[in-house]
């Protein structure tokens, strides 16, 4: 069944649609991950850790004032301290005057600070050279592992927009793949191989008609192989027929060359049997060239529609008139059916010429030559029955032309059949009803 394809199944929107859903997802994880990441900080690394760091680098400080023997106003040495601490800010009070800023150590505006009141804060007294000084210490551990952290969410956040998104072009990649080896199995020569067509977008319109022209060739070959074979039987056949007169029309000439008759009248039959035989041969000449022509030919008469009744009653009546006139009886019956047929007249007029012919051949006079007209399966019919000669088994014939009434039938879009039974021999034309 061929899909149908609109622009809310194509792979266009499904790609939008995907597109949408990963963002979604991936958005909501990040903010998500962003409370969670939150809880974390502050279950594991909160006050007290900040306060451990704080510890750590005042011990650190002051080991490094008291080796190196610094006064609280040295501030090239406490710059070269606080360059080595990239999360750490620190001021420096002397009786509550700031003698030292990490964040700009060559001002000179210190100021003064009396109290420390804020939570956030932290100080220690650090003995100096000059004396003991107020150390403030603002450290920033926290949040170099923020930076990680966020970090590591925008990554894993878009490992999962990732995922989603090719878990959802999963199908249609394993489809492509699909479509991809079945091609190849076509490429190779095997066009028994049917493809696979699933779902409703451009992949599987693709598919479908890859399947049509993959059938397509295969009937046409398979056709070209009948039609090849067909061709054969018949020529093997033909060869076998022509044959029986040639033989036939030889061995009457020769013995009219050796003049080996009794009388006149005897003469006078072997020639009327020579003649006879010549006419035979031409008639299955004629019928191989017609079997030939229509196999060949590509409609060079183009197809009129006509009404049943208007095309046949003028030709049946035409035909029965004829065979009254060679002396069979003839009986037209039947309903006439409404419809219309869209034939070739060449056509026509070949099969109602080779049924008349096969009539003065094989059909019995004393028996009436029976035109019918009807409907069978949707289908315009007319059947011609006769019956046969008492010594229609021993009559000379290939049947080629009830094989041409077929093909010239297969080639209008309809078809014939033809069958003996009890004494009668019958021809049935059915025609596609186009009205």
């Amino acid at each position: 069944m061929r899909p149908e394809v609109n622009k809310w199944n194509s792979i266009y929107f499904r790609l939008v649609r995907l597109l949408v859903i990963a963002l979604v997802c991936a958005a909501a994880f990040f903010a998500l991950s962003h409370l969670g990441f939150r809880l974390f900080l502050d279950k594991t690394l909160g006050d007290s850790y900040q306060e451990s760091q704080n510890q750590r680098r005042y011990e650190a400080f002051q080991k490094y004032v008291t080796d190196n023997r610094i006064p609280s106003n040295d501030t090239l040495a406490l710059n070269r301290w606080m360059a080595q601490q990239k999360d750490l800010e620190m001021e420096i009070y002397k009786n509550y005057n700031l003698v030292y800023d990490s964040m700009d150590p060559s001002h000179n505006d210190r100021g003064t600070k009396e109290e420390f009141y804020y939570t956030w804060e932290s100080h220690y007294v650090v003995t100096f050279r000059d004396g003991r000084a107020q150390v403030v210490l603002f450290g920033f551990y926290i949040h170099r592992v923020e930076i990680l952290l966020i970090l590591l969410r925008i990554a894993v956040t878009f490992i999962i927009f990732l995922f989603v998104f090719l878990l959802g072009i999963r199908s249609e990649m394993r489809y492509l793949s699909q479509l991809r080896a079945e091609v190849s199995i076509l490429e190779s020569g095997d066009l028994t191989y049917p493809i696979t067509v699933t779902g409703k977008d451009e992949l599987s319109f693709l598919a479908y008609s890859i399947e049509k022209l993959r059938a397509g060739i295969q009937e046409e070959i398979q056709k070209n192989a009948e039609v090849s074979k067909a061709s054969q039987e018949m020529i093997t056949e033909m060869s076998h027929d022509l044959r029986t007169p040639l033989t036939a029309l030889l061995l009457y000439t020769e013995i009219l060359e050796s003049v080996r008759y009794e009388d006149s009248s005897q003469w006078k039959r072997y020639v009327h049997a020579i003649r006879d035989k010549a006419v035979m041969i031409k008639e299955l000449s004629d019928n191989i060239f017609e079997y030939a022509l229509i196999r060949s030919e590509r409609r060079k008469t183009p197809e009129e529609v006509f009404g049943f009744e208007e095309l046949f009653y003028d030709i049946l009546s035409e035909t029965a008139e004829y065979l009254y006139s060679q002396g069979f009886p003839v009986v037209i019956e039947g309903e006439w059916p409404e419809g219309k047929v869209r034939v070739r007249m060449d056509f026509i007029n070949r099969i109602m010429d080779n049924i008349t012919s096969n009539a003065l051949k094989y059909a019995s006079r004393e028996e009436a030559v029976v035109f019918n007209v009807g409907t069978q399966d949707g289908m315009l019919t007319v059947s011609v029955r006769n019956g046969c000669k008492k010594d229609i088994r021993n009559a000379e014939s290939t049947g080629i032309g009830l094989v041409n009434i077929r093909n010239m039938m297969e080639k209008m879009g309809g078809s014939s059949t033809t069958w003996t039974e009890e004494g009668y021999f019958t021809v049935k034309l059915l025609f596609e009803n186009v009205s």
